[in-house]
């Protein structure tokens, strides 16, 4: 597969566009890092949907998070909602346990 460098001068013109017109994926990133975002200036990474979610996070890792956030000057994760029936971070917990787990190890609402 043939390797590439491309770059845009101008702000409102990106250097690489992808898109798929049949409803699959525009960019798959297959590595170490399957897609890394890095910025100088503002969001390294950004996801945006119209009708779904902007950003998904999943690991079947022994450990892994899903989505792991860490900062040295201010929130490793920040959420905010604007809705009046929703949190801006919902953490749930399923456990594999017989025990039926109480309402307070089922969902912890920051």
């Amino acid at each position: 597969m043939p390797e590439g460098n491309f770059d845009s001068s101008n702000p409102a013109v990106p250097a690489v566009l992808a898109e798929n017109t049949a409803q699959g994926d525009g960019v798959v990133g297959k590595g170490r890092r399957g897609v890394v975002g890095e910025s100088g200036l503002g969001t390294g990474v950004f996801g945006f949907s119209k009708a779904g979610t902007g950003v998904i996070g999943e690991s079947t890792a022994e450990g892994g998070s899903g989505v792991f956030g860490e900062s040295t000057k201010g929130e490793g994760v920040r959420g905010v909602s604007h809705s009046p029936f929703h949190g801006g971070v919902v953490g749930t917990f399923y456990s594999v346990s017989k025990e039926p787990l109480n309402k307070r190890q089922r969902y912890a609402y920051f």
